[in-house]
């Protein structure tokens, strides 16, 4: 199954930024998002949102593929 995920532009203490579906309780709401696209799991919208900022990481909520 297909899901819409976003890069959250905040960065965390630790220097990482967010990978997160669209449905995600922790991504919120407001500007402090970036469209990455349409994929059908989360090691593909990483790999898109690496090509932004390569600290990008998935959330542990939502993108199971949160490790390095």
């Amino acid at each position: 199954m297909k899901h819409i995920y976003y890069l959250d532009q905040r960065v965390r203490p630790d220097g990482y930024r967010l990978v997160h579906t669209a449905l995600c309780e922790s991504l919120g709401e407001g500007v402090h998002k970036h469209y990455l696209g349409v994929f059908s799991d989360c090691l593909a919208a990483i790999q898109e949102a690496r090509r932004i900022c390569p600290q990008a990481k998935g959330c542990v909520l939502c993108c199971h593929l949160h490790a390095d």
